[in-house]
């Protein structure tokens, strides 16, 4: 059976509020009064973690938004490991504010993030956000969509740094959003 994937590109701008805390965030080494992550691997973690909980609780125990603050002047290499969102509502914001000025980086790799079908039955990936990240060096994608069910990806502020302009390289169909280019 051929595989289907819907996927929705939504660009906002504008502030958040952030607030998150979860076992593998840390002091950011450049922002010490920010709380947030530097490496993919905690990431994927800390999500693995509550999405064990909430299998095991049950889907009603589920948050209806997870906020993951990356630490700002940070690169996230993903060429060992993809980031890879298995929480409905996550939410991937740069620094305090999710400004794209607070320089949070998801470098190298194939696809940088992968959103895939929920494990936890019941529990649908809906939306996935990105707030002030830029995605650079990737080889197939940014952004990758593997799902069965519809997944809603919402950017607001990024930037995409390309070494090719082509539709291989770019995420989804960027009809709908002004994000920044940049060409090296």
């Amino acid at each position: 059976m051929a595989r289907r994937v819907l996927t929705t590109l939504l660009v906002f701008s504008g502030a958040i509020h952030v607030s998150s805390q979860f076992n593998s965030a840390v002091q950011c080494p450049q922002s010490p009064d920010v709380t947030g992550y530097v490496s993919i691997e905690a990431l994927n973690n800390d999500m693995e973690v509550e999405r064990d909980r909430i299998q095991s609780e049950g889907v009603e125990s589920a948050l209806s938004s997870y906020t993951f603050t990356l630490c700002p002047n940070q690169v996230f290499d993903a060429a060992n490991e993809t980031l890879t969102p298995v929480l409905s509502g996550a939410q991937f914001v740069c620094g305090a504010t999710g400004s794209s000025q607070d320089s949070c980086s998801i470098s190298n790799g194939q696809n940088q993030v992968l959103i895939e079908d929920s494990t936890v039955a019941g529990y649908p990936i809906e939306t996935v956000g990105f707030a002030g990240v830029t995605f650079s060096q990737f080889g197939t994608s940014a952004i990758a969509g593997g799902a069965d069910s519809t997944t809603t990806v919402i950017l607001n502020d990024p930037t995409f740094l390309v070494s090719t302009l082509n539709a291989t390289r770019l995420i989804f169909v960027l009809l709908y959003s002004r994000p920044s280019f940049s060409s090296r």
